[in-house]
Formats: C-alpha cells, sequence, structure tokens
C-alpha cells in the first residue's frame, strides 16, 4: 500500500468516528451510523437468497445518482433478465428513500471505505462487475476490486483539468482510476480530458438523465390546484440554505406568480427555514389544498412537479453546483441557476445551447426571471425538444460490455 492510501485510510478511519460522535447530535449522522450496524450479517443474509445467480453492484452516491442508475438498471435487467442487483449507497438521502418491492433488488450502505471492511464486504457480495455513478471515489473499495480482479465501471464520469487527481501526488488514487474496465464520459470535451491523462479507456455515454427524465414525464402525477390558476408558475428546485433568503424575499414582494418551493432537503429544521423566512400564507404539497405557495416536503415528486412550472430556478449553482437540470427542460420550462457550473458538463452544454440562464450574482435573480419572460415560449419548447432528442445516453454499451463479461465466466 502506498504512503497516500494509508494516509487516505486513516482519514477514512477518522472520519468515521467524527459521523459516530456526531450521531449523539445529528439525525442524518445518526441514520447513516445505525445504518451500518451489523449490516454484513444482514447483507451475507439476503445474498445467500439468491444462491449463484451473477450479481451487479451499482454504487448511487445518494439519490440523485440513484435516480441516474434507473436507466441503467432497467436495461441490465432487460438484456441479462436473471441478473440481481445491489444497490449501494453512501448517503441517508439514498437509502432511506428508495424501496425494492422486487426480490432481485437489494439496498446497502457502502461500509466505511477501509480495506477491510471492502474486502469482506465483496467477499459477501461476489460481483461480477461493479458501476459507479459519476464520480465517487472510494479508493479502498477499487483497491479491493482489482484484487480480486472484478470489473468495474465509471458511468458520466467528468473532471475537469484543475482536479485534484491530476496532481503527481494523487498518481495513486489515479492509477486504481486507470485500471476500471471502461470509463463512460459525458461527452467529447470529458473524453478528451481523461486521453489527455493517458486514460484512453474511454467512452462517451452521456447524461443517463437525459433519459430518465424523459421516462418520468411520461408517468401519471396527481394534479395540483392553484388559488389562482391563471398566474404563470415558478418553481424552486432543489432549493439549498445559501439561497433561502434570496428567494423567500422575492416570494414575498411579488405576488404575481404561484410558487412551488422545492427545499432540496425535507426534514424539519430545512423546512422551518424556509417558512420562517416567508411572510405570504403557505400550504404543503402533503396538504392538497389549493394556494398560491406550495411547499414540496415529499422526496422524489420535484420532477413531475416541473410539468407545471413557467420558469424553473435549479438551486445548488451558489454552493457546490445546480443540481438536475434536465428534469425540468423535458417540459419545455424555462430555467436558470447559479453560476457555479464548471464541474457540471451539461449545465455549460444547455448554457451554451441557451437553454439554461445562470445568474452570476443573487442581485440577478428578479431580473433574470423578467428575462425569461421576454423568451418566445413556443420557440424555446421546440429547442428543448430538439435537445433532449439528440441526447439521449448510450447505455448499450455498458450493457453489452456485462454481457461480455458474464459470458466470460
Amino acid at each position: 500500500m502506498s504512503i497516500l492510501l494509508f494516509t487516505y485510510s486513516i482519514g477514512i478511519r477518522a472520519y468515521g468516528l467524527l459521523v459516530y460522535v456526531a450521531s449523539f447530535f445529528h439525525t442524518k449522522a445518526s441514520l447513516w451510523s445505525e445504518g451500518r450496524r451489523d449490516q454484513f450479517s444482514i447483507i451475507k443474509n439476503e445474498i445467500e437468497k439468491w444462491h449463484d445467480a451473477p450479481i451487479i453492484m451499482i454504487h448511487a452516491a445518494s439519490y440523485g445518482e440513484y435516480e441516474m442508475s434507473k436507466p441503467i438498471i432497467a436495461q441490465l435487467k432487460n438484456a441479462i433478465p436473471h441478473v440481481k442487483i445491489v444497490v449501494s449507497f453512501f448517503s441517508p438521502s439514498g437509502y432511506t428513500n428508495v424501496t425494492f418491492k422486487d426480490s432481485d433488488y437489494c439496498k446497502i450502505y457502502l461500509p466505511l471505505d477501509t480495506l477491510s471492511n471492502q474486502r469482506r464486504l465483496i467477499e459477501i457480495i461476489k460481483p461480477k462487475a461493479v458501476i459507479f455513478i459519476k464520480y465517487d471515489f472510494w479508493f479502498n473499495l477499487l483497491q479491493a476490486l482489482v484484487e480480486r480482479k472484478i470489473p468495474y465501471y465509471y458511468t458520466s464520469l467528468h473532471l475537469n483539468e484543475s482536479s485534484y487527481l491530476f496532481n503527481w501526488i494523487a498518481d495513486p488514487f489515479l492509477q486504481l482510476i486507470r485500471k476500471s474496465r471502461i470509463i463512460f464520459a459525458h461527452n467529447q470535451e470529458s473524453e478528451k480530458i481523461l486521453r489527455s491523462h493517458s486514460i484512453n479507456n474511454v467512452k462517451i455515454i452521456g447524461d443517463t438523465r437525459v433519459d430518465k427524465a424523459v421516462e418520468n414525464k411520461k408517468l401519471d402525477f396527481k394534479a395540483i390546484e392553484m388559488v389562482n390558476p391563471e398566474k404563470p408558475v415558478i418553481i424552486i428546485g432543489s432549493l439549498t440554505s445559501e439561497d433561502i433568503n434570496m428567494v423567500t424575499d422575492y416570494i414575498n414582494h411579488n405576488e404575481q406568480y404561484n410558487y412551488i418551493i422545492a427545499p432540496h432537503d425535507i426534514d424539519e429544521v430545512s423546512i422551518a427555514q424556509i417558512t420562517n423566512n416567508l411572510s405570504r400564507s403557505y400550504k404543503f404539497l402533503t396538504d392538497n389544498t389549493a394556494c398560491n405557495i406550495m411547499i414540496v416536503n415529499t422526496l422524489g415528486d420535484l420532477k413531475f412537479l416541473y410539468r407545471y412550472a413557467d420558469i424553473a430556478y435549479v438551486g445548488g449553482g451558489f454552493s457546490k453546483g445546480p443540481h438536475n437540470v434536465i428534469e425540468p427542460l423535458v417540459y419545455g420550462v424555462k430555467v436558470f441557476c447559479g453560476p457555479n457550473i464548471e464541474k457540471f458538463p451539461m449545465a455549460i452544454t444547455l448554457n451554451k445551447f441557451g437553454l439554461l440562464d445562470v445568474m452570476e450574482s443573487r442581485r440577478q435573480f428578479g431580473k433574470t426571471i423578467e428575462k425569461l419572460n421576454l423568451i418566445d415560449t413556443e420557440d424555446h419548447v421546440k429547442r428543448c425538444d430538439n435537445f433532449i432528442d439528440n441526447n439521449w445516453s448510450r447505455i448499450e454499451l455498458l450493457t453489452k460490455d456485462i454481457q461480455a463479461v458474464l459470458n466470460e465466466n
């Protein structure tokens, strides 16, 4: 083991200790910690029910990545009906909000990323292949897979030139990523960056969120009712704490719109941060009551609610980066977000195509809404449809390679 991986492992153990301490005071940390208690025996009992069926493990950091994995899972099961699927999560937001009724599926928490933990996990599951959604890098897990000669893949991967992985100090980490069977990049730019760093096992898969958003659009969803249905609807999607003051101040002073507010986290504290800032009356989605301001207090419904929007603000752009900007676009909604899009290739592409307006500062919130109101709606819808039609992902590349892996075994 290199010095870097040794240091990384020490840091992981320190992180685990901090989470354990935090679990006495913080609900999310408590869920994280409790969910991993005695889970190896639980996983073993579940896996034994599958006897000798081939298993594919898919790692999704949280709920958003799990949504991205759904088209992959669907195509895998269609191509290889007898395969069993283990979906691992790092965050409680994924694990606690995903339920499998089909016995061909099993959800687990990814254990703390120590080499002993991951060796034990892989020994229990014995996956034929492992798929990582986007860029969740757990280097001891990768090391355990290399030791067992289990192929692993990354999907929709994008690394900036400034990524820490391209620093010479991080070379042991990069070597583990290079050992992926195939890295499926977001787009040609992502592929070019990877190849410039001697990562040549790269293919372009696109963004599976396009496939999932189109699929979601076809599903039925309960109708919602606004007190003044003639008013345009602005949806605030995945609202983070950094945006609450900006958004609520605008809502308090602009009654010419109906509003649907979907916080990124739906715990009591997060929702209270919003409601305490609103000086106008509101209702919750679960109230099933007509209103002018609706707060979404459920997880997973935002993607359906975008069908009611005229304009959508997607949160996160003033912190790590915007959340799913494709979900509103499939409905032809005019979309805007905050400035931090440099690590999000889909947001960059949409901005170049004129389908995503990016604010430089919070002061532009109201002016951006005025600007979007001036865009011809019919033309915007046509351009959105054209973009979606030309940006389906190529999941079959992954499915066919996994079929080849199973045939080799």
